[in-house]
């Protein structure tokens, strides 16, 4: 499975530039099968710290590693996971189509 994160949008603080929220998408594709999530995390820290980024200095890159290490390894296996098996049952359900309804 493969899986691609995307920073969608974030919330910060204009006067200080601090980050405090943070929109994602993580897009999986398996079989052929494609699913999005959309997702947020809210975010720690302080523009007075060692290490503070300036906002107009902030990469892609960068803040997908904030939301990375803001779920941490098992909230990033656990959205993975549920991607797998939705992907599971959407092709599942390609090779054994279902229906809804009512038979009267």
């Amino acid at each position: 499975m493969e899986t691609v994160w995307r920073i969608k949008n974030m919330i910060r603080y204009q006067n200080t530039g601090l980050v405090e929220y943070v929109d994602f998408t993580f897009t999986s594709t398996l079989d052929g099968h494609t699913h999005e999530e959309f997702s947020s995390v809210k975010l720690s820290g302080d523009e007075n710290s060692e290490g503070f980024i300036a906002y107009e200095d902030l990469t892609e890159e960068t803040v997908l590693q904030w939301v990375m290490d803001a779920l941490g390894e098992v909230g990033i296996a656990n959205l993975e996971n549920m991607n797998r098996m939705i992907l599971v049952d959407m092709a599942d359900r390609a090779v054994n189509p279902t229906a809804t309804g009512l038979p009267w």
